[in-house]
């Protein structure tokens, strides 16, 4: 598991073995942890750190698609 903070929102990009194929797990939680989003999404990877790193990625772009939405 890794967490990072990212324009005040708190990323977790966890993985699992499924199958012998390591899929992320994306969780975030803005607002004092009384908001949070989950993504999952299809891909694999060889390595449990790479999974979460791809987790971590996702998570930010989230947050900059999440953040730009409610600028308008």
């Amino acid at each position: 598991m890794k967490q990072i903070l990212y324009h005040g929102y708190k990323v977790t990009g966890t993985a699992k073995n499924e199958e012998g194929v390591w899929r992320p797990h994306t969780h975030i939680s803005w607002a004092g942890g009384r908001q949070e989003e989950k993504l999952q999404d299809s891909n694999g990877f060889t390595t449990q750190r790479e999974a979460e790193e791809h987790a971590l990625q996702s998570g930010k772009q989230w947050i900059s698609n999440h953040r730009q939405g409610s600028l308008f």
